[in-house]
């Protein structure tokens, strides 16, 4: 790669250095990415220690944001060396702020006297509150009695999401309380380490520094679950998928034993979030190692080569079943047979596509609730567009991040309940391309927003509303 044409040839404090200098340049980044994710964590699981301590539901909470934002701003110091890395950092910390205070506007419609209270969560939604329960489950057992293990906390089944679950309860414990809101500074503070991370592994593999920080930006801004106070697992787990794959780059600095090992936590990340994420591991694996080992391997071949991935894994399908029951058992893919969901594609793909629809209920009002994923359904048609334009080129030039997003997303269409958080994981890895691509985003949303509110006067018109149509022939 010429020097000129590299992303790090932009930093500022870069000398003027000889390629083979730069490439080891940009592998060591994303080392640095994950190390200040690291620290920053610690800092924020620390310093929530030490100012959490005997405080009521308010206090812990003022403890709890200050300390996720602290955390940010330092997962987040090394963009400062470059160009635009500040303004960078900014968006990425104002993202953090944004969640927070949107998740505790949102939660306080629901529980007003909530920093008056026990600091218990309220909600009508079983699975948040399930969530909450078993953060709390854990944080007792680790307080009292220095229980930290997953498999000491809860009984086989008891739980989809034990590593998240336990992860959320260390936090809790750390500051000494089930104050339900200080987990709001928690899901944000993980939600935009995702995109700091995606900013490392895009200018990592080649992406241009300004695409690169666009696709970090927009990921700690994307509207799924914009409110911090919900119980989503999926807020760590979408950092935890990035992380994964993180470590699968890294893992190409250090040879055919180093990818191997740095594959194992990979796999146990990515699978803590779910099960199927596990081939999206093993795929980057492969995809990787056969990618790097084959010098001469054209950008053109790069199309062959993962279709010579999708056979592996269908014949592991095929030969292994155990495997595809532990892969895709509790996804519930198997539900009503493993290949039928397939036959349905065309239709899920729809549905993936459109998310909750239509945005007027049958009474006739909006779903103020739902307002997040409908924004980013239309954000999610916006790149689809960007994508389709410019389709010959990506698939071209197809890498590790196109490969991750069309497998993730696939995997979410799949399973019987297409959430847009089973979705909404997969944006990430698409939109350093998108950004390269430079096809008016912005132009591209507002397209997106019209063909939303036309589809949603046509179905309405046609009369569908209530109908459920689509989801009693593609799952609930």
């Amino acid at each position: 790669m010429d020097i000129k044409t590299h992303p790090l040839s932009n930093d500022k404090r870069l000398p003027f250095v000889q390629p083979e200098s730069v490439t080891v340049t940009a592998s060591c980044l994303l080392q640095t990415t994950l190390s200040y994710a690291l620290a920053g964590t610690a800092i924020f699981f620390v310093l929530y220690f030490f100012l959490a301590r005997n405080e009521d539901c308010f206090g812990t909470f003022i403890a709890a944001f200050s300390s996720g934002a602290i955390g940010v701003f330092f997962c987040s110091f090394w963009f400062r060396r470059y160009h635009w890395g500040k303004i960078a950092q900014t968006a990425i910390v104002a993202a953090y702020i944004a969640r927070v205070l949107v998740g505790v506007d949102s939660y306080l419609s629901t529980d007003p006297h909530y920093f008056q209270g026990n600091g218990n969560y309220l909600s009508n939604n079983w699975e948040f509150y399930w969530t909450y329960e078993n953060a709390t489950k854990a944080a007792d057992n680790l307080l009292r009695h220095g229980e930290w293990r997953p498999s000491q906390t809860y009984e086989i089944g008891d739980t989809k999401n034990a590593n998240i679950h336990s992860w959320m309860g260390y936090f809790l414990a750390a500051g000494k309380s089930h104050n339900a809101l200080d987990l709001a500074p928690f899901n944000s503070f993980h939600h935009v380490v995702a995109g700091i991370i995606i900013v490392g592994l895009a200018i990592t593999l080649g992406y241009p520094l300004g695409a690169s920080f666009l696709a970090g930006v927009a990921t700690a801004w994307i509207p799924w679950a914009f409110p911090a106070s919900l119980m989503w697992r999926d807020s760590v787990g979408i950092c935890w998928i990035v992380a994964a794959i993180a470590l699968v780059v890294i893992g190409r600095n250090f040879g055919l034993v180093g990818r191997i090992t740095l594959a194992f936590p990979a796999a146990l990340l990515a699978s803590s979030v779910r099960e199927p994420y596990l081939l999206v591991v093993l795929v980057s694996t492969i995809y990787l190692y056969v990618n790097d080992t084959k010098k001469n391997l054209s950008v053109s071949n790069n199309v062959k080569l993962a279709i010579f991935l999708l056979i592996i894994v269908t014949g592991i399908v095929l030969i292994f079943p155990s495997l595809v029951e532990y892969v895709f058992g509790r996804h519930q893919t198997l539900q009503n047979g493993f290949w039928a969901r397939f036959a349905t594609i065309p239709l899920l793909i729809v549905r993936g596509i459109a998310g909750p629809f239509p945005w007027i209920n049958p009474s006739g009002s909006f779903e103020m609730d739902y307002f997040p994923d409908y924004i980013f359904h239309v954000c999610q048609l916006a790149v689809l567009l960007v994508l389709m334009r410019n389709w010959r080129s990506i698939l071209l030039n197809s890498d590790v991040l196109i490969l991750n997003s069309i497998m993730l997303w696939f995997i979410g269409v799949l399973a019987v309940g297409v959430h847009t958080a089973y979705l909404a994981v997969a944006m990430p890895f698409i939109l350093p391309v998108t950004f390269k691509a430079n096809d008016h985003l912005w132009t591209k949303f507002i397209i997106s927003l019209f063909l939303f509110i036309g589809g949603n006067a046509l179905y309405l018109l046609t009369g569908l509303q209530g109908s459920g149509l689509l989801i009693k022939t593609t799952g609930y």
